[in-house]
């Protein structure tokens, strides 16, 4: 976690998404099935962690439209 708070703070990486996937199964085996982790095993702590990113990187790019 340290080294995150690090690299959120820089001004340069700051600017880049920052968070933690978590490592879980659900990701794996939702690859060996070919299917998207969020309609393998949608609770995941993975699939929230990457809806999470995914909802961050839509406000962001809505935020820049904006301006």
């Amino acid at each position: 976690m340290q080294l995150l708070d690090e690299m959120k703070s820089h001004n340069v990486l700051g600017q880049l998404f920052c968070g933690m996937i978590p490592q879980n199964e659900a990701v794996s085996y939702s690859h060996h099935n070919h299917l998207s982790v969020f309609n393998y095993e949608p609770k995941a702590a993975a699939s929230v962690a990457y809806g999470e990113l995914v909802a961050n990187i839509v406000r962001q790019k809505a935020r820049q439209k904006a301006s």
